[in-house]
C-alpha cells in the first residue's frame, strides 16, 4: 500500500521528523531519457565535425546545449538523486534537508505552495525576501542553478522546489510540509 500524507503527518508528529523517498523508478526513467538526449547532441556535433558546413551549424548548436544540459548537468543531479532516494526530503519542525543537502529552515520561509514549472508540479518553499540570497548561497551548485531557473520561471527569488519523483504526490507533500512549519511554529 502506497504511503499517504497522513501517515507521514502522524511519522512527523510521533518522531519529529519525517522522510519522504524518492520512487526509484522515476529517476531511472529520467536518466535514460537525459542519456538519450546527450547521446543525439553528441550526434549532432559529430555530423558536424565530421562534414563542417554552414548549414549544419544550427544543428551542431543545438546538439552542444543537448549535450551540455542534459549530459553535463542532468545526469549527474539525477544520479546523485538515485543515490538520495531512501532519504530525498527529511521534514522536521525546523526545516527540511533535501537529499543533496540542502537545507532550509522553515524561520526563513516565506510561504510554502504548489506551482508547475516547465509542464510539472511541484510543492516549492518561498524564501523571505531578507534570506533569499543567503539560501541561494548555502544551495549546492546544481540545486542554486535550479533555483536561479525557478526564479526567473515564478519571478520569485531563489524558490526551492522539492523534488517532483517522490512517493508523496506534491500537493500531499505539501500537505506534509505545512503540517511541520506548523509544528515548529512557522504556520499559524
Amino acid at each position: 500500500m502506497a504511503r499517504t500524507a497522513d501517515a507521514a503527518i502522524e511519522e512527523l508528529e510521533r518522531s519529529g521528523q519525517v522522510v519522504v523517498r524518492a520512487v526509484v523508478g522515476g529517476i531511472a526513467a529520467a536518466v535514460v531519457g537525459a542519456l538519450v538526449f546527450a547521446a543525439i547532441g553528441a550526434l549532432l556535433i559529430a555530423g558536424w565535425v565530421s562534414e563542417p558546413s554552414w548549414a549544419a551549424v544550427p544543428a551542431a548548436l543545438l546538439g552542444a546545449v543537448a549535450l551540455g544540459f542534459f549530459g553535463l548537468l542532468g545526469v549527474p543531479v539525477l544520479v546523485a538523486r538515485w543515490a538520495t532516494a531512501s532519504r530525498a526530503v527529511v521534514l522536521t519542525a525546523d526545516g527540511a534537508m533535501l537529499g543533496g543537502g540542502s537545507r532550509v529552515q522553515w524561520a526563513h520561509v516565506r510561504s510554502a505552495r504548489l506551482e508547475t514549472l516547465l509542464g510539472q508540479r511541484f510543492a516549492v518553499l518561498l524564501p523571505r525576501e531578507e534570506h533569499a540570497a543567503d539560501q541561494l548561497r548555502a544551495l549546492p551548485l546544481p540545486a542554486r542553478l535550479g533555483a536561479l531557473l525557478n526564479g526567473r520561471l515564478l519571478r520569485e527569488p531563489a524558490p526551492v522546489a522539492l523534488p517532483a519523483q517522490l512517493e508523496l504526490p506534491p500537493a500531499e507533500l505539501l500537505r506534509v510540509v505545512q503540517r511541520a512549519r506548523r509544528l515548529g511554529g512557522h504556520l499559524r
